[in-house]
């Protein structure tokens, strides 16, 4: 099944606009030309939610989604202006129930899920420091081949 990037971010980032609302935080999509994922919906949409509500748990005040492509992928990137986590933890975070603060809301699943669900398209997931300050989730994702 194939499935527009635009088209899965815009519900979810409504849903995450109504779910932070006591907060001042934007969510923003890069203006980008759309992409077409090889990847169901459900899965697209079940990748996309947990990784942006982590981003708005942890952002201060923003949250900022961009892609690109190469020959065969479409890369995702989600970035936050939060307070990140040391490289020494990036593998930690995607351990099923682990979670870094335990004040915070979560089951500590949402990245095991997200590892497990890329893993299935053969795709990557990966962390690093986002140039907001905070974490930056880089998703790799099978395009539609034109």
């Amino acid at each position: 099944q194939n499935m527009s990037l635009v088209g899965a971010l815009v519900p979810i980032i409504s849903a995450m606009e109504r779910l932070h609302k006591g907060r001042k935080l934007s969510i923003n999509i890069d203006d980008l030309p759309d992409m077409i994922l090889s990847c169901d919906a459900v899965d697209l949409e079940e990748i996309i939610s947990n990784i942006v509500d982590n981003a708005c748990k942890w952002a201060r005040h923003k949250v900022l989604i961009s892609w690109a492509q190469d020959e065969n992928h479409v890369q995702i990137y989600v970035d936050d202006d939060g307070p990140s986590i040391p490289p020494a933890q990036y593998d930690h975070v995607f351990a099923i129930g682990e979670r870094l603060d335990s004040m915070t809301p979560g089951t500590g699943l949402g990245l095991a899920i997200v590892r497990d669900l890329v893993a299935l398209y053969q795709g990557t997931v990966a962390l690093s420091k986002s140039h907001l300050g905070g974490l930056r989730v880089s998703v790799s994702l099978p395009k539609v081949s034109s």
